[in-house]
C-alpha cells in the first residue's frame, strides 16, 4: 500500500498575464521567503487589550482587595464553632442536640466549601 506524506512546500501564486516579468519574479521571491519565515517562526499573537470592568465603565471606584480571612465565606467560618458545639454535646451524651448541631454544621460546611471551590469564569 503506498504511503502519502503531506509536504511542507508552499505553492506560489501564479502571476497574471498583465504583470511584467520582473514583477512576477519578485513576487515569487517574496512569497517563498515569507512562507519559509512563517513556517519556521510562527508570528506571536497580538495581546488582548485590558478590558474595563463594569465598575470602571460606570465610573465607580474599584472594589477593595480582600485579605485571606475576608475571602473565606461566612458559611465555612460559621460551621467550625457549630460543629464544635455538636462535639461537646456528643461528649456530654446529649444526643438530640448533638445531632441537630451536627447536621446544621455539616450543612454550613458543605455550602461554604461549594462556594470556595466555585470556578469563576472570566466571561461571566
Amino acid at each position: 500500500m503506498p504511503e502519502f506524506y503531506a509536504s511542507a512546500a508552499v505553492v506560489p501564486p501564479v502571476p497574471s498575464a498583465t504583470q511584467r516579468p520582473h514583477q512576477s519574479t519578485s513576487l515569487l521571491v517574496h512569497s517563498s521567503a515569507g512562507a519559509v519565515e512563517n513556517s519556521t517562526f510562527p508570528q506571536p499573537r497580538p495581546k488582548p487589550g485590558q478590558k474595563k470592568t463594569l465598575r470602571e465603565i460606570l465610573g465607580l471606584k474599584p472594589r477593595k482587595k480582600l485579605n485571606w480571612w475576608q475571602r473565606i465565606p461566612w458559611q465555612l467560618k460559621a460551621s467550625i464553632p457549630i460543629i464544635g458545639v455538636a462535639i461537646v454535646f456528643a461528649v456530654l451524651h446529649i444526643t438530640v442536640l448533638a445531632i441537630i448541631f451536627g447536621v446544621l454544621g455539616a450543612f454550613l460546611l458543605i455550602r461554604g466549601l461549594k462556594r470556595t471551590f466555585k470556578v469563576r469564569r472570566p466571561w461571566f
